[in-house]
């Protein structure tokens, strides 16, 4: 495995808040033979679930309590599988096996980021801190090694001096690193400054493992310049892949120029990436901060594209697909994710969710406040306006309802882990006008709409002045036709707005 994932390879490299599926799966689908995924210290990691996601088919690790879930890792096995390495941001042997042992079953490679030079790596010990104490650095490897399965790599940046770099790659291999990433910079030397080429040939000479270069890989004309000048055959790009994924994977040097000189390759490469990130449900906020990037490489983060993109109205998914006129796709994703929710549901009518008699439309308004119609000044208002009508005589503010179907759902022992936890989408917009009678006609303020699936099935929200009071007005909905009551959350809810 060792060889397949490190020899003779093209490789998407770590990098943080880009390495997520979509962009791991694009490289793939480009050409790469292997992909890091973003790194994750070994504490986030430690704490971790496991959950197979059957709507959508990939592995899960989640964080955070129920109710505040944060998804951390997502791997599709079905496309990744001997293909993907997982880093990992460590000081200690101890938490790296630890964390390792977290994902290792769904993954087919550890990575020790050895390089990060930011200061909350290096002083937490992280990053080149371990570039500088290799006796800490080679505890990690070897403590990997003898407790792991699959293989074990490193990922460094050049010490001042050759010698000092060969020493250090020397010690890693002795302590059983399998491949080592070597950027040609410096921890010091920012992406502006020239990466040091020069030096790879003596340490590619000096260990029998392969030595990944990373710095300026751009496309097969650089692969073509390191081969010749350091004699490593295995090269790792990041900004490469930011600035053009298709040129940088190219195997065809005159192919990738094509594709150079192409002003539209940029837009086509977006529409690819949304697209997986559609599929994968990533996150609207994750997808915007990559498509901005790549946009930025290519000097294009100001035309018309970027502008409307990086608006502070494009937020969610449906908004970026919307930009990239691929709401078709969006909708047609969203249509065959319900079907598959309905499928998995099928064994249960109701979802668990109890009758809705008239005894428990009762409790609802009386203790969780449920079966009441708010008015949207302070059905969702910010906190400081909360507290201030909380204290208003004969005012009742409203329960947090996303929490009561969070609650709700853990309960449900009878549903899958994707049917129990709530899952929003805004799916409309309009003018706020033509729904509110408060708000001029004249007046430019948009209103939103939302859907929340949960139990296998999907509930719709009432049009709503902001996609806070949408998303609270979905889950709103969900659990007057669910009929959910207190006895359903087998104790009183206390925790309001």
């Amino acid at each position: 495995m060792a060889d397949k994932l490190y020899k003779s390879a093209k490789i998407l490299a770590p990098m943080v808040r880009c390495g997520t599926l979509p962009l791991r799966l694009l490289a793939l689908r480009y050409g790469a033979n292997t992909v890091y995924s973003e790194e994750i210290v070994d504490k986030k990691l430690i704490q971790c679930e496991r959950i197979e996601n059957k709507i959508l088919g990939t592995i899960d690790f989640v964080s955070g309590e129920v109710g505040n879930r944060e998804l951390v890792f997502r791997t599709l096995r079905q496309e990744e599988h001997g293909k993907l390495v997982f880093q990992i941001g460590t000081a200690t042997p101890e938490l790296a096996v630890q964390a390792a042992k977290v994902v290792a079953a769904d993954v087919d490679s550890i990575d020790v980021n050895m390089g990060c030079p930011k200061h909350f790596s290096v002083h937490s010990g992280m990053g080149v801190a371990l570039t500088r104490d290799s006796d800490r650095a080679c505890s990690i490897i070897r403590a990997l090694r003898a407790s792991l399965d699959i293989p074990v790599s490193c990922k460094i940046r050049l010490l001042e001096t050759v010698d000092e770099t060969v020493s250090l790659v020397q010690a890693l291999e002795a302590a059983g690193a399998q491949a080592i990433g070597v950027h040609a910079r410096t921890a010091s030397m920012r992406p502006k400054d020239k990466p040091r080429w020069n030096q790879l040939r003596q340490i590619v000479e000096s260990v029998s493992v392969p030595i990944i270069v990373n710095g300026d890989v751009w496309g097969p004309l650089e692969i073509k310049e390191l081969k010749e000048l350091s004699g490593c055959s295995s090269f790792m790009s990041a900004r490469g892949a930011l600035k053009n994924i298709k040129v940088c994977f190219e195997n065809d040097i005159e192919k990738a120029k094509a594709e150079q000189e192409d002003n539209q390759s940029i837009i086509r490469i977006i529409h690819d990436y949304v697209r997986i990130s559609i599929d994968f449900d990533n996150h609207g906020k994750n997808t915007k901060y990559v498509i901005q990037y790549m946009l930025k490489m290519n000097n294009q983060l100001g035309s018309t594209f970027g502008q409307a993109l990086s608006s502070g109205k494009t937020r969610t998914m449906f908004d970026i697909a919307k930009v990239c006129g691929l709401t078709g796709y969006y909708d047609h994703a969203l249509a065959e994710r319900e079907k598959l929710l309905s499928s998995s549901s099928s064994s249960s009518s109701s979802g668990g969710g109890g009758g809705s008699s008239s005894s428990s439309s009762s409790k609802m308004e009386d203790i969780l406040g449920t079966g009441r119609v708010y008015d949207d000044d302070f059905f969702y208002a910010r906190p400081k306006k909360r507290q201030k009508m909380g204290t208003a005589p004969n005012v009742k503010l409203p329960p947090d309802f996303k929490n009561i179907l969070m609650q709700w759902g853990d309960l449900q022992t009878n549903l899958t882990r994707k049917q129990q936890c709530p899952q929003y989408q805004h799916i409309d917009v309009g003018a706020a006008s033509d729904h509110f009678d408060d708000v001029a006609k004249k007046s430019q303020a948009k209103c939103f709409k939302a859907a929340v699936y949960v139990a296998g099935k999907k509930f719709i929200g009432e049009w709503a002045k902001s996609k806070s009071q949408a998303t609270s007005k979905a889950a709103h909905a969900a659990i007057v036709e669910l009929g959910i009551d207190n006895e359903s959350l087998k104790g009183p809810v206390t925790k309001g707005y």
